[in-house]
């Protein structure tokens, strides 16, 4: 065994992807210091109060309730100076259909035909908008002339101050689509080159590598991670769900099998240390108020049914498929129960399965996810499924948490806010998962007849990034707890995570991905296919899953604990 030393805190990679992970959270929580917390508070707590007086004043959301329910979700967050400046740092392609050059570029031309062409449309919704409008501040006003006591004046202020909704939404919509304006992301996305470049290679000189052989190698990565968003951007790939993990995969896959990958693009394939500083920064989003606020059968479906799945599983590949590396067998299992790539990576470090056997898990996992996303909110929708358990079962089956958002979505808002948060409260295993499997590998697995077991080689085999992981997710979630709920999440969820570090993880995902494709050949593929197995394997995991997750879903939110679910 290798000695290891403090030194290990600032030499090896594992410690420095939370190091990099952690400086871009300092820097988020950064940009929001006291002076601008104490102003989003101030307008948050002025809005609340607001709203607070219309529900007193009328049995229903008035007009001015919705007004103002709306300037407070712009406070701050997702809609502040910050935000926006970090959102255009990390610019992403826009979203075409026929041609790919608009979603790089857009003159002042192109977008002034845009508007012109939209406008016809819009005044006539917004003349709409404005009536509507005009019609429910009469019917209000006529209630609340009454004192709010008429039951018809009052049906009928509700049902005006409905449609008015309708039609000032169909408003906002339209009037996105006349506020075109010129965009060229060419510079920023250089700028973006350039930053990440010397973000990571920090980390590639402290680890003893040649940070300059990696900056060499490095914009070819990067531009293919772009490719990779354009592509993903294009009208009918958003519509489908086939998003730029793929693309990434595909993309590297396609040049390392044909022309093959330079020796000089070589040094810039850091693989692990992309996707480890990416998973630290998922953690932020792990917020233990959401644990809270969807109770104990959240938690139920969440924890107890991805282990079940997993043990029986990789028990299953053993004993009754008889696949020959366990690794895989392992990889494949973690990928399908916990919560798919995520899960996937961590145990792969923990077993040290090979970077195919990992290709081929996230490759099955990205295609039943996109049938999953799909299929499963038609079937949910014919047999005219709950809410919430429909939500449950989404958020314990679909592995990629964009993927189960928008599958939630496809059902109902209530569904997708079940779904997402069991997803999160899952994406909690990781760590468990990882440090169980460094154990079983080390103590069982690899261990020798009659070797006396060297705990201290589970801590070395254990991913230090996990730590981090644990980390982040502890910061963000105490910051939010002490903010109090609104605050927590304006700042907290919108601002710091929403339109800060998540911004940062998805670049970073993309160019591990991009890495994986790039380092794998089809020659060495070829052998997680051998005979079918870790696709039976799979087919079987995936089947079990569905089923146990819909049988706790219903047992946990309509057995043990109805009223929460009617809370929900």
């Amino acid at each position: 065994m290798a000695k290891r030393s403090w030194s290990d805190l600032w030499k090896t990679e594992d410690y420095w992807v939370i190091w990099l992970a952690l400086s871009l959270i300092l820097a988020a929580a950064f940009f929001y210091r006291p002076s601008v917390l104490e102003e989003t508070v101030a307008e948050l707590s002025w809005n609340d109060t607001v709203l607070q007086d219309e529900r007193a004043k009328a049995p229903f959301k008035t007009v001015k309730w919705y007004e103002t329910a709306e300037a407070k979700s712009a406070v701050g967050g997702s809609e502040s100076d910050v935000a926006n400046f970090l959102k255009k740092l990390t610019a992403k392609p826009h979203k075409w259909k026929n041609n790919p050059w608009t979603a790089l570029y857009q003159s002042d031309v192109q977008a002034s035909a845009k508007n012109h062409q939209a406008l016809a449309g819009y005044q006539q919704i917004k003349k709409n908008a404005v009536i509507t409008m005009a019609h429910a501040l009469t019917a209000e006003q006529a209630a609340e002339s009454a004192g709010f006591s008429d039951t018809a004046l009052n049906r009928i202020a509700q049902e005006k101050i409905k449609k008015w909704r309708h039609a000032y939404l169909l408003e906002q919509a339209a009037q996105k689509k006349i506020n075109n304006k010129s965009y060229n992301i060419f510079p920023t996305l250089f700028y973006l080159m350039i930053f990440i470049g010397l973000f990571f290679a920090v980390a590639v000189q402290a680890t003893g590598q040649n940070s300059r052989k990696f900056l060499i190698g490095f914009p070819v990565i990067f531009l293919l991670a772009v490719l990779s968003y354009l592509l993903a951007a294009q009208s009918a790939m958003q519509h489908y769900g086939i998003g730029y993990t793929v693309w990434a995969i595909i993309i590297g896959l396609l040049v390392s099998n044909t022309v093959g990958t330079p020796v000089w693009v070589r040094p810039a394939l850091r693989l692990e240390l992309y996707i480890k500083t990416a998973l630290v920064l998922l953690g932020a989003e792990i917020l233990f108020n959401k644990i809270v606020i969807i109770g104990l059968p959240g938690i139920f479906v969440a924890w107890v049914c991805p282990p079940i799945v997993l043990i029986i599983t990789f028990w299953f590949g053993q004993y009754i498929l008889k696949i020959k590396s366990k690794t895989l067998n392992l990889v494949v299992s973690a990928d399908m129960s916990i919560c798919g790539t995520s899960a996937a990576i961590a145990t792969a470090a923990a077993c040290r399965a090979k970077k195919e056997e990992l290709v081929f898990a996230i490759g099955l996992s990205m295609i039943f996810t996109s049938l999953m996303m799909v299929v499963m909110p038609m079937f949910i929708n014919a047999v005219n499924m709950h809410d919430v358990l429909a939500g449950a079962w989404l958020g314990g089956t679909i592995d990629a948490t964009g993927a189960v958002a928008a599958a939630g979505a496809l059902v109902s808002d209530r569904a997708m806010y079940v779904a997402v948060t069991i997803k999160m409260i899952q994406n909690i295993l990781i760590g468990v998962v990882t440090f169980c499997v460094a154990v079983y590998w080390v103590v069982q697995v690899e261990r020798k007849t009659n070797e006396e077991i060297q705990f201290m080689e589970i801590w070395w085999r254990f991913p230090k990034f996990i730590i981090g992981f644990v980390a982040a997710s502890l910061i963000f979630s105490s910051l939010y707890a002490l903010l109090g709920d609104d605050a927590g999440h304006t700042i907290v969820e919108q601002g710091m995570i929403g339109s800060g570090t998540k911004l940062f993880r998805n670049w970073f995902f993309c160019l591990s991905f991009v890495a994986i494709g790039l380092e794998c050949n089809f020659r060495e593929l070829k052998e997680c296919f051998r005979g079918g197995k870790p696709l039976l394997l799979y087919l079987f995991g995936q089947s079990l899953q569905l089923v146990l997750s819909l049988l706790m879903a219903y047992i946990a939110f309509f057995v043990l604990f109805p009223d929460i679910t009617k809370n929900l």
